[in-house]
């Protein structure tokens, strides 16, 4: 009698090819919909490759370099602005020899990432004590939070969060904000945000649609 032979074997794997990422690299990433790169360490002790792991992925985001040698080494993924509503994601393949790891990255789309950056600027601002803080870090349509200016598609174009108790740092708020490409303008006045009027001025290079600060 013959014996069932699978259609694709799986390649026999040799325990000598050691394909190792730096302790604590994150096997899953979660990145800005904005364009953005990341760097990624690594060590093999023989020959290797990366690529991306779908064509249609490839579209968008990039690895360089794809080979080298054996030794340390590093790879540097962009990945191009997400301008669509939706969340996407690629998968990076890193193989040396018959030795594999795959990473993840999952890249926001705009409305995501506006909720994601709004959720964290009410952390950055002690959220839980402000004057008023209704439907926030909720799962209303951000239109619906307090303060919060947004058309029905959930871009926002204006905070108006003065006289709200709002309290922390205001360079890192500002660093928050740039995160949200839509926004045009924010009222913070009246409350406790601290930080050298300096460090506010160099985040707002970040903010190309942003017309005020108050």
């Amino acid at each position: 009698c013959s014996k069932n032979v699978p259609e694709n074997p799986e390649p026999e794997v040799n325990p000598n090819d050691k394909l190792e990422l730096v302790e604590g690299t994150d096997m899953s990433l979660t990145v800005q919909a904005r364009g953005v790169s990341i760097t990624i360490s690594f060590k093999a002790n023989t020959a290797w490759t990366a690529k991306v792991g779908s064509n249609s992925a490839a579209e968008w985001c990039s690895i360089s370099p794809s080979k080298g040698n054996a030794g340390s080494a590093y790879i540097t993924i962009s990945a191009k602005e997400n301008k669509s509503d939706d969340n996407r994601s690629a998968s990076i393949v890193i193989v040396a020899g018959t030795a594999q790891q795959t990473v993840k990255i999952t890249q926001y789309g705009m409305i995501e990432q506006i909720r994601a950056s709004l959720m964290e600027f009410y952390k950055l601002t002690d959220g839980d004590n402000w004057g008023n803080n209704e439907n926030w870090c909720s799962d209303n349509p951000v239109s619906d939070w307090y303060g919060v200016n947004a058309n029905i598609d959930g871009r926002v174009s204006f905070l108006r969060l003065d006289n709200n108790k709002l309290a922390g740092s205001l360079p890192d708020c500002l660093e928050c904000l740039s995160n949200i490409p839509t926004l045009t303008g924010a009222n913070l006045s009246n409350n406790y945000l601290l930080g050298d009027i300096k460090d506010v001025f160099s985040k707002l290079g970040n903010m190309p649609k942003l017309q005020s600060i108050i």
